[in-house]
């Protein structure tokens, strides 16, 4: 928790004390989009992924891995259901913490102060993803991934990935190997 803004050791504490941890297989629905989900979540280990149906397909929004958070705001600021699924892609394990044991320790710790910090890169790297996915090619977007998040490229199946860089499996397919073709093309 402290990469993102550093905390006090006895915040720490009183977040573990609250917490329970979890092993996730990928076959189990962590979060389902259209249901409550009343939990802070952190991944301590796997590859889980931030999914939303749309005109009848489903879309990969992002990916989560070591250390990274995941809560549903529309749950957590309005009692709504989550707008997004968060699924394992991999076996994985979290730690939890119950959104009202959470939001406790945000107003009366300097919680509030991690907790800004993480929507504010959540924020920015979503902003990140939207100006990528428009302005760059396709092959541009697979090779600035493979550079920035290469342990996804491994464990994630191609159907997910194609999603998240906003493409078809067979476009995905092609540029793979336009990609590993390159690799062997001799230096003049």
């Amino acid at each position: 928790m402290s990469q993102a803004y550093p905390l006090d050791s006895d915040v720490i504490r009183m977040v573990a004390e609250r917490a329970r941890c979890y092993s996730i297989p990928r076959s189990l629905t962590l979060c389902r989009e259209n249901e409550p989900f009343d939990k802070v979540v952190f991944v301590s280990e796997g590859i889980f992924r931030l999914s939303r149906v749309m005109n009848g397909e489903d879309h990969t929004i992002a990916f989560g891995v070591e250390g990274d958070p995941f809560i549903s705001l529309a749950t957590y600021l309005y009692d709504k259901p989550s707008l997004f699924s968060y699924n394992p892609v991999t076996d994985g394990e979290i730690i939890s913490v119950p959104n009202e044991d959470f939001k406790r320790l945000v107003e009366r710790t300097e919680l509030v102060m991690w907790f800004n910090k993480v929507l504010q890169r959540q924020i920015h790297a979503l902003e990140n993803r939207w100006v990528w996915l428009g302005q760059q090619d396709t092959c541009s977007r697979y090779l600035n991934l493979m550079r920035l998040r290469p342990q996804l490229m491994a464990q994630v199946p191609l159907k997910y990935i194609a999603s998240y860089l906003g493409v078809t499996q067979s476009s995905l397919s092609r540029i793979r190997a336009q990609v590993a073709g390159k690799k062997h093309e001799p230096v003049i």
